[in-house]
């Protein structure tokens, strides 16, 4: 507990201290929508990159409890045992110069999992226009591009590395 409230307490406070949003997700709402509506504010307002806002959704996820067990004369010790529980799940939906739009989930419950997720395609459309080369987008993807092979070559080069580097940059 005492950890988990200091992860929170630290969101809270670089929501504060950045003045960026904090939202709750309500029931079946869909993420993905919240966030374009945010991404097309923060670019009409110039902005190139930076955290668009933290969201908070409960969510079942696995967790590991703890439980009391017994030795043979009776004495109690604990044991972590894996199981499932609906914890707050917090996303941290941001924008990268060289990524695009992506999101940061991180669980606020002990094994304390995250996961980054980046669009591809997104990544690609940036690459391209600051190579100045010509494309026709698509929602996901491409129709068209002027240079398809340098547009292969870039997907070929979204390497671990690569998104290990973004990772490390926004946290």
């Amino acid at each position: 507990a005492p950890i988990s409230r200091a992860f929170v307490g630290a969101i809270e406070r670089f929501v504060r201290e950045q003045g960026v949003p904090l939202l709750t997700f309500a029931k079946g709402q869909r993420k993905d929508d919240v966030a374009k509506e945010h991404l097309t504010r923060f670019t009409r307002a110039g902005h190139e990159e930076g955290v668009l806002f933290v969201g908070k959704a409960q969510e079942k996820a696995p967790v590991i409890r703890t439980v009391k067990r017994r030795t043979a004369d009776g004495r109690p010790y604990p044991w972590l045992v894996p199981a499932t529980a609906m914890v707050n799940q917090y996303y941290v939906y941001a924008v990268d110069r060289d990524f695009g739009p992506f999101f940061l989930k991180f669980s606020s419950y002990f094994p304390y999992t995250a996961r980054l997720c980046l669009n591809g395609h997104a990544y690609l459309k940036r690459q391209l226009t600051a190579e100045g080369i010509g494309y026709q987008a698509l929602d996901n993807g491409l129709l068209s591009c002027e240079d398809p092979a340098r547009a292969q070559a870039i997907c070929a080069g979204l390497s671990a590395e690569r998104i290990d580097a973004l990772l490390r940059k926004w946290l």
